[in-house]
């Protein structure tokens, strides 16, 4: 039985050409952890080491749970543009020697 991960995996491997499952894989991969890595990181942050660790004030952990949420975020967004940049870009360099 192939799993959703192994399905997944198998569609990020460098060099192979994906098909339209495998880009559908990894765009769905993608918009959950833009929606699941900013919010776990905000309240794991927030209630675990600014409120917790270091003592802060309800506001200002929210305040810098928030900042640490978005950075969390621009990573997420960062990978996935990199990897579909990396997928589109030998495509690209065979269109321009032509």
């Amino acid at each position: 039985r192939k799993t959703v991960w192994k399905a997944v995996y198998q569609s990020l491997k460098p060099g192979e050409t994906r098909n339209g499952s495998g880009n559908c894989l990894i765009f769905l991969l993608f918009a959950g952890l833009m929606v699941k890595v900013p919010v776990g990181l905000y309240f794991s942050c927030k209630l675990l080491l600014f409120q917790s660790l270091m003592l802060m004030s309800p506001e200002d952990s929210a305040f810098y749970a928030t900042i640490v949420s978005v950075v969390g975020l621009h990573v997420v967004l960062a990978t996935f543009v990199f990897i579909v940049w990396e997928e589109g870009l030998p495509q690209w360099r065979e269109n321009k020697n032509d």
